[in-house]
């Protein structure tokens, strides 16, 4: 009982809040604010322990820039054990990190590549869907540390 008496009380004695109150709009985000956000940068610690400077691309930007299919981002909800799939999968991660690794450069190419890249082909399977993980959002076995130096 008193506990619902010392409800009531802070209650007739709480102060009102003006749902009704404007509520300040934010700031206009600016060009160099927007180029800095896009242009951010992040360390990733990879699950072999190599670490790597990358950007972060969003989902719809590699849906339409051709990295992922439709197809591809929707199976990747789905659980498998099927060493083809987990292949096609692999080889996806190793797109997407071509795509947003920055240091050192991720190409896809087979054949020779400058010193200061690496073939996709040589990102181990775990490093790849790690960053792909990270991409989606789920940093999972990736330690994420912002890099000081936003250029690349």
């Amino acid at each position: 009982m008193a506990d619902d008496a010392e409800q009531a009380d802070a209650a007739a004695t709480a102060t009102p809040v003006d749902i009704t109150a404007p509520i300040a709009p934010p700031k206009i985000t600016t060009a160099a604010e927007w180029r800095a956000a896009v242009h951010r940068r992040w360390l990733l610690r990879l699950t072999s322990g190599v670490t790597v400077k990358a950007r972060m691309a969003d989902v719809p930007s590699l849906l339409v820039d051709g990295v992922i299919s439709a197809d591809e981002l929707a199976d990747l909800g789905k659980i498998t054990h099927d060493p083809a799939a987990l292949r096609a999968r692999t080889d996806l991660a190793r797109r997407v990190a071509a795509q947003v690794v920055v240091e050192p450069r991720i190409v896809l190419s087979d054949g020779e590549v400058p010193d200061d890249a690496i073939r996709a082909s040589e990102v181990g399977a775990s490093d790849a869907l790690a960053i792909l993980s990270w991409v989606l959002g789920n940093p999972g076995t990736v330690d994420v540390f912002p890099a000081e130096d936003a250029s690349a």
